[in-house]
């Protein structure tokens, strides 16, 4: 299940054709985002879903997806305020490894240990893969040749080391 907007409504068909060659059968559903949310957050009848989730250069900006109270943690899920807890939910020992990695990170202010703080983060979700990344937009940065140390990644663009970069005379 996808919305309507952004790459879902491209890539998804393509994903249910690959699938459905490897004898994998697909029920896909395009949806107006709105009727999706509804679908993801309140009504629960979901097995897979294709999101956009928007990051950055800090790691601390996806705790709403990684962290196993957060709003956006839906492949395992908590219930909405206000509703009980289900039955049978279990937070798995990694999912707590990451709230206490999540936390640690986001206290911690010396760059090496932060560094290493999420390098265990992204140890744990490379090898339980809750979440499948497929794309990275393109994105176009124009910096001035004054600017020195600039060295652009696709994923944090060309200002991602804003602390290392230096302005000649």
């Amino acid at each position: 299940m996808t919305s309507t907007g952004g790459a879902g409504a491209s890539l998804a068909p393509m994903i249910k054709n690959d699938l459905d060659r490897m004898g994998i059968t697909v029920d896909l559903q395009i949806l107006e985002f709105t009727a999706l949310i509804d679908k993801l957050d309140r009504s629960k009848e979901w097995e897979m879903g294709m999101l956009g989730f928007g990051g950055g250069i800090e790691p601390h900006g996806s705790f709403h997806l990684w962290y196993s109270e957060g709003a956006s943690h839906l492949f395992n899920s908590a219930p909405n305020p206000g509703e009980p807890p289900y039955p049978g939910r279990v937070i798995n020992d990694w999912e707590k490894q990451i709230d206490r990695l999540l936390i640690s990170g986001a206290k911690e202010i010396n760059e090496a240990k932060r560094r290493q703080i999420y390098g265990q983060f992204q140890t744990i979700v490379q090898s339980q893969v809750p979440l499948i990344y497929l794309v990275t937009p393109l994105a176009m940065t124009a910096i001035s040749d004054r600017v020195e140390g600039v060295a652009p990644t696709p994923a944090g663009g060309g200002l991602w080391n804003l602390d290392e970069l230096t302005l000649k005379e």
